[in-house]
């Protein structure tokens, strides 16, 4: 019952924020062309809104998603001031990674940086 409250609350916005996602490899930071990228509400991660390929570049379009109205970020109240969402992200070769929770505001742009790990190379920290 609370994720269909969340997503009626999340659907039922008036405003939208935007999302561009970039995916690189971590050996060189090499894009990755034709990724699949996934986005679903972070209460409803079954339902899927937007399925997407990354570029040549390793970046996908500028997706509009919606977002709660600009008001309710500009003074404290209870109400949430961002949307969040669920990003998976698969390419052939490379191990797939889910990001819950990402947030997406009225007006902004929300920037996703992924780094994905080849299958068979050995696991590198963060800032290798």
């Amino acid at each position: 019952m609370q994720n269909h409250q969340l997503r009626a609350v999340q659907t039922d916005q008036v405003d939208n924020g935007t999302m561009k996602v970039q995916v690189t490899s971590t050996l060189g930071l090499i894009p990755v062309e034709g990724a699949t990228i996934t986005i679903s509400y972070t209460g409803d991660p079954e339902s899927t809104l937007e399925q997407i390929s990354t570029d040549g570049e390793g970046q996908s379009e500028v997706l509009t998603l919606a977002a709660p109205p600009l008001e309710y970020s500009m003074e404290p109240s209870e109400s949430q001031p961002y949307a969040q969402y669920t990003i998976q992200i698969t390419a052939e070769g490379y191990q797939p990674v889910t990001i819950t929770g990402v947030q997406v505001l009225s007006d902004e742009t929300s920037i996703q940086d992924i780094r994905l790990q080849p299958i068979g190379a050995p696991a590198t920290w963060p800032d290798d």
